[in-house]
């Protein structure tokens, strides 16, 4: 800080707090008459008339000469003025970068982060009176109050206070940048000043730098970190069941706090109520895992939560999980006997249909591809349609090598096929006595329904034809980028081998089902395996249907035959959400014209619910946990108190009020002292 007066030429005044000294020193003092018959009279009047001798005058010395200097020092104007503000006069441009990101909500107090960010910010503005200022939010889309810095303060300070917290994260290099082009657009000083709980899993490892020529200066509003569990993930598998299947859905619970919780978890599956509950470590997470079926095609909101804490905004959590009616299979190159018992197969699952086909068609869209006779050709498509979520089974045939199995199933595959090489055509071998068939990874989900025994060996009959595939090793949990052998023959030859692509698995098939070459289509365990192996191999994925993230709007396309002004978007509560549409490439696009906070909402057409999208509190904004202050640079790093103080001292703080009371004050003391008179001590009598 500096001193600064407004009005120097005047400091000649200061020499005046010698007058109090003159007087005292030459001012003549007529000492009282006294009658006396002695010298002792004499000599008592020369002590009460001697200078310097009485207290009290030294003390009306003092308040004599502080009175003037006080009053001369005030003439003088003196600002106390901070040492890094411009001098008074200058331009100066102000620019607060408020962050509202959903951390912001969390409790301080009797007011929340937020509340006390804009609080201090209104303060600011109003205590430092700027030339220029501006006020840039920091949200998912960053945004300022005005396209540039304006000199209209009080419109900004109405701006802050009437402000609320989002429930997005923040952008944060976005906003930065967003400022300092604000900042940098105005004149004279420029000062950039931050407001945020600085959440440590958003701001550390964030590098902002600003110019030399911008003043920066860090407000932490945070002044505590409340503990907080919140539901951070739900997800269901299979992500698209087919009505009436039984999924899974996950809900993964995190604990954000020092202490070990109990918390239950209650799902709602779009009808019913389940609950579990689950032990959270400090600072760890727990799943619980709740079965569910969907008895309707059609879009459900499935939602789980936990009992409300002091951030009850990510206590609850929803997911939009999409029923099919039925499942597709394309069948390609299958002869009329492998085609007449997939057709059987359709028959008894009424969620399967098969669609032959002569060709391969990658871009179909089907869930399953059964390709028939497969002799290894179009590997690399076989692998990228499964890639793309359309699991493949291709059917070994003769022709077919080593080289093009190891390009199916991936890197580490099925390997070579024997002796012969991997460029060799593979055996194909036949016995009218058959083969028996095992389950070679019982661990396998796909087998689970028949570890009660209730359903009998799913390998039931014999097989009299196959190819004579390398014997690969037993592996129930084989490692990233390997093959695993679900089924083999009672000689070790693969029977059935899966290899994952990222997305659908795929499947060298060496089970032959036509009735010439097995039995094995006539037993009754054959269609539940073959439904276990097609819903167990559809990819897993979170059920999260039309879910946009926190800060986005909530899209929904439909056919160019729906009349516009027939859609309407509901929240949970039946209010409707304004929305706008265009016409696009694929009909018309309808968009919320803000995003809304979190929840489930409808898409209605003429009354009726359409599509269901759901909006969630975002995970990474649920640990409240802020940054220290030794990550950040302490020359810019304020306290609450000192951004107040530094507020005051923008403009320069005015002294001269406070010396003008100092020197009225003085002068005050001194006439009490001068009305005030100590009692004379009685004469002693003489004698």
């Amino acid at each position: 800080m500096s001193l600064f007066f407004q009005n120097a030429g005047w400091m000649w005044l200061l020499a005046l707090g010698l007058l109090p000294l003159l007087v005292h020193l030459f001012a003549r003092v007529r000492p009282p008459v006294f009658p006396f018959s002695s010298v002792e009279f004499l000599r008592r009047a020369v002590r009460k008339t001697s200078r310097w001798k009485k207290p009290q005058d030294v003390l009306i010395l003092a308040l004599r000469t502080v009175a003037i200097l006080a009053a001369a020092a005030a003439i003088l104007g003196p600002l106390l003025v901070s040492s890094e503000a411009p001098l008074p006069g200058a331009m100066r441009t102000v620019v607060l970068l408020i962050d509202r990101s959903a951390s912001m909500s969390a409790g301080d107090g009797p007011a929340t982060r937020f509340e006390t960010a804009c609080r201090e910010a209104a303060e600011f503005l109003e205590r430092s009176k700027p030339d220029l200022a501006n006020v840039v939010w920091i949200d998912a889309q960053p945004d300022a109050v005005f396209p540039s810095p304006g000199p209209n303060a009080d419109f900004l300070v109405q701006s802050v206070d009437r402000a609320e917290a989002g429930v997005e994260p923040g952008s944060i290099a976005a906003a930065w940048q967003l400022a300092l082009r604000q900042v940098e657009a105005g004149a004279g000083h420029r000062e950039l000043v931050v407001f945020s709980d600085f959440q440590e899993s958003a701001w550390r490892g964030q590098t902002l730098a600003a110019p030399p020529s911008v003043s920066v200066k860090r407000v932490r509003v945070a002044e505590s970190e409340p503990a907080n569990a919140a539901v951070v993930s739900l997800t269901v598998l299979p992500s698209e069941p087919v009505a009436g299947q039984e999924v899974s859905i996950l809900c993964r619970v995190k604990n954000f706090s020092g202490t070990p919780i109990r918390p239950a978890i209650y799902l709602d599956p779009g009808g019913g109520r389940q609950s579990r509950q689950v032990e959270v470590a400090p600072w760890g997470e727990a799943e619980a895992v709740f079965p569910a079926s969907f008895s309707e095609p059609g879009a459900v909101a499935i939602t789980a939560g936990i009992d409300s804490d002091g951030f009850p905004g990510d206590d609850v959590r929803s997911a939009i999980v999409h029923v099919r009616r039925e499942l597709s299979l394309a069948l390609v190159g299958a002869d009329d006997s492998t085609a007449a018992v997939f057709a059987a197969i359709a028959r008894a699952l009424p969620w399967l249909r098969v669609e032959p086909l002569e060709t391969l068609r990658a871009n179909a869209g089907h869930d399953f591809w059964f390709v028939g006779r497969w002799s290894g050709e179009n590997a690399g498509a076989l692998r990228a349609i499964a890639a793309s979520g359309g699991a493949v089974f291709a059917e070994g045939a003769r022709g077919l090598t080593g080289k093009a199995i190891s390009e199916l199933l991936g890197a580490g595959g099925a390997g070579g096929a024997g002796e012969t090489g991997a460029t060799s055509p593979v055996a194909e071998q036949s016995d009218a006595a058959g083969w028996a068939a095992r389950v070679a990874s019982p661990a396998a989900p796909v087998f689970a329904l028949f570890q009660s025994g209730d359903f009998g060996n799913p390998f039931d009959g014999r097989f009299r034809r196959r190819l004579a595939l390398e014997a690969l090793e037993d592996s129930a949990t084989p490692a990233s980028g390997e093959a695993e052998v679900l089924v083999r023959y009672e000689d070790g030859v693969p029977g059935l081998v899966r290899g994952e692509t990222g997305g659908a698995p795929v499947y060298l098939w060496n089970l032959p089902v036509r009735p010439e070459d097995s039995d094995w289509a006539q037993q009754t365990p054959f269609l539940p395996f073959v439904a276990e192996l097609l819903l167990n191999s559809r990819p897993p994925g979170v059920g999260a249907g039309q879910e946009a993230p926190a800060g986005s709007p909530l899209v929904w396309q439909s056919g160019d035959d729906i009349p516009a002004d027939s859609v309407l978007l509901v929240d949970a509560d039946g209010k409707s959400v304004p929305i706008e549409w265009a016409h696009g490439p694929e009909g018309l696009t309808f968009r919320s014209k803000a995003s809304p906070a979190p929840g489930v909402f409808r898409w209605t057409v003429g009354g009726g619910t359409s599509d269901l999208a759901a909006i969630n509190f975002p995970a990474s904004e649920s640990d409240l946990r802020v940054l220290d202050t030794s990550a950040m640079p302490a020359e810019e790093t304020l306290s609450l108190r000192e951004m107040s103080n530094t507020a005051r001292l923008a403009r320069g703080w005015q002294l001269w009020p406070w010396l003008a009371a100092g020197a009225i004050g003085a002068l005050l003391i001194e006439g009490l002292l001068a009305w005030w008179k100590p009692k004379p001590r009685p004469e002693r009598a003489w004698s």
